[in-house]
């Protein structure tokens, strides 16, 4: 017994790790190490520009001076962020617009280098949202939005900001879920288009009409829980604010959304909601063909 845990099967070390959070935390921390730490403690730009060999300094004076502004549009509203994305692949191509979007991901993994001290000064209490840290975001992942943000505040600010983190503290007040994501949402306005569409899609599975309400006991507990849960991964929060989002005609492009309802019975059958038809779960009818309940 000694001898197998000595020398455990890579194929158990590997399920162990896939299925719990342990991975996550490795492939993290590897990826913080080897990118963001040996260049976080530098100023400005100046590691940027020297580390990313394929991109020329013209491509960094133009993603400030062009592409940010140009971006400003959708900061806070992404009404018309399809129409702005297709006007800046119209200017800039494809290949013109990768560059830009490399330049985004290094400036804010280079920033979270920064910031990512005073979100863990707060210590375990912080984390369970029972202490406060200097910069008391939810999670992580909203540093990192917080990174995009200052990116779209323009240079100055950010070179303010990697030169003392604290003044980043100010703009967090202002950030909002847009902000955070407003450049994805315009170089990967179909990809975040399509999760927004998918969001919506799981919202109306998982909602059965008639449900009973829980009770302000159990609605206590699940909205712990769900707090707790989403300090651990924001992302959660950027799901839920998805759900509202890319929803105009713009976005539908040659198919609109018509999602299926559904409702619970009282005998704990869920069925179809015929559309335009009563909410009432007592008169949905049963989907085609009805599958046999198993006991």
């Amino acid at each position: 017994m000694l001898l197998e845990l000595s020398n455990p099967d890579p194929g158990l070390l590997w399920g162990i790790l896939s299925r719990g959070i342990g991975l996550v935390y490795l492939v993290s921390f590897a990826s913080l190490s080897r990118q963001v730490l040996p260049s976080a403690g530098r100023d400005g730009i100046t590691p940027v520009s020297q580390a990313l060999r394929a991109i020329e300094r013209a491509d960094v004076q133009r993603f400030w001076s062009e592409l940010v502004p140009a971006c400003a549009p959708c900061r806070h509203d992404f009404r018309g962020a399809k129409a702005l994305s297709e006007r800046l692949r119209d200017e800039y191509g494809r290949d013109q617009l990768v560059r830009f979007e490399l330049l985004v991901g290094r400036y804010g993994a280079l920033l979270f280098g920064k910031l990512e001290p005073l979100f863990l000064d707060g210590g375990p209490k912080a984390l369970f949202g029972r202490g406060a840290a200097t910069l008391n975001l939810r999670s992580s992942f909203h540093v990192r939005l917080l990174a995009q943000h200052v990116i779209g505040e323009g240079r100055a600010v950010y070179d303010a900001a990697m030169r003392a983190p604290g003044r980043a503290l100010e703009e967090a007040s202002r950030m909002s879920m847009q902000s955070g994501l407003h450049f994805q949402a315009l170089l990967r306005h179909e990809a975040l288009a399509y999760q927004a569409r998918k969001q919506r899609l799981l919202e109306a599975y998982e909602r059965r009409e008639g449900r009973p309400e829980p009770s302000q006991g159990e609605r206590e507990r699940l909205e712990h829980i769900d707090a707790t849960l989403k300090r651990f991964f924001g992302s959660m929060d950027v799901a839920a604010f998805l759900r509202t989002q890319f929803a105009t005609g713009e976005d539908h492009g040659d198919v609109a959304e018509s999602w299926p309802r559904f409702a619970l019975r009282p005998d704990g059958e869920v069925v179809r909601v015929e559309p335009g038809g009563p909410a009432d779960a007592d008169t949905a009818t049963s989907p085609t063909p009805r599958v046999p309940r198993t006991t």
